[in-house]
């Protein structure tokens, strides 16, 4: 990919070969606003870009809020029809929690990524049921989810692959280890690479 695009204009092979990668990006993306107290209120795919490396970036933060406490109630309809969560659609005006409505819109980014990526749709699916429960309450912070263990099935490593691939990754046969340590770094940074 030489340009950054919208999610929303991704080709099928994007999705097919780095679907997973963008699903555990968009939750850490989220959940680094959300632990910085920041409420996006209209995530969407048009809002999403995927650059250089299959790196995914959460971009107009115009509507967003930063709130002084995790759960405060704010006022006003902000964000995109379609997107955002069912007490926010139905009165903005009686208030609500921004970033339990933050996690609804993840949901549905998250059924999104589901219809272009079969491997991994049932996964993808069941979080996205957890984070649009119709009780803003009963939507699990993203801070209480472990990414690493999240989906069945973890990124691939190295050592997994045919000799093919693992050219492909900068490694031959003798160059597991260090594919694997870059695979599995520590902390919040994902390698795309390392996703097959």
């Amino acid at each position: 990919m030489k340009e950054d695009q919208a999610l929303h204009d991704a080709t099928p092979r994007l999705f097919k070969t780095a679907g997973y990668s963008l699903a555990l990006q968009l939750l850490e993306g989220v959940r680094f606003l959300h632990h910085n107290l920041v409420a996006h209120l209209d995530l969407k795919p048009d809002n999403i870009v995927v650059g250089a490396n299959n790196l995914l970036h959460i971009i107009d933060l115009s509507v967003s809020v930063r709130v002084p406490l995790l759960e405060p109630r704010i006022r006003g309809y902000q964000g995109t029809k379609g997107w955002v969560a069912p007490e926010v659609e139905r009165n903005p005006d009686a208030g609500y929690q921004p970033i339990r409505a933050d996690l609804w819109s993840t949901g549905e980014v998250m059924r999104y990524l589901a219809g272009h990526q079969p491997a991994h749709r049932s996964e993808f699916e069941l979080l996205a049921d957890q984070l649009q429960n119709s009780d803003p309450q009963q939507r699990p912070l993203l801070s209480t989810i472990s990414l690493d263990t999240l989906f069945q099935r973890p990124f691939q490593y190295q050592e997994d692959l045919p000799l093919k691939s693992k050219r492909k990754l900068g490694a031959d046969a003798q160059g597991k280890e260090e594919v694997k340590r870059k695979c599995v770094q520590i902390g919040s940074h994902i390698v795309p690479q390392c996703a097959v």
